[in-house]
């Protein structure tokens, strides 16, 4: 999972659990949280509490590399739907292809290896 604080704020990734959210697979999310500090959490835990306040949208598996850059999400970190790879073009921006067809574009210079 991606996050970020604030609008104009890079993407992370996110590992920890959103109280009142169950992500269900083949699906990708726009999700408004509210963060509260934990006071003297265990070893090796956040020191936030996430919790679910709103689902923006829920979509079908994952965005074209387009619209996950036009969300500012960086190239290096684009999701492919499943049975697709992340190359990266000339120019440097992402794209999601079978395998079969990463190795054609690399074979006629049009993507990066």
């Amino acid at each position: 999972m991606m996050t970020k604080e604030s609008d104009d704020g890079p993407w992370r990734l996110f590992y920890e659990q959103i109280d009142g959210f169950e992500y269900e697979s083949g699906n990708s999310y726009m999700l408004k949280t509210f963060m509260t500090a934990i006071e003297h959490p265990p070893a090796d835990t956040s020191s936030f509490r996430h919790s679910l306040i709103e689902i923006i949208y829920k979509h079908p598996d994952a965005w074209a590399p387009l619209q996950q850059t036009n969300l500012r999400i960086t190239p290096d970190n684009v999701i492919c739907k499943e049975g697709l790879e992340l190359i990266f073009k000339v120019d440097d921006s992402p794209a999601c292809v079978t395998a079969d067809t990463a190795d054609k574009l690399r074979g006629r210079g049009w993507a990066v290896a």
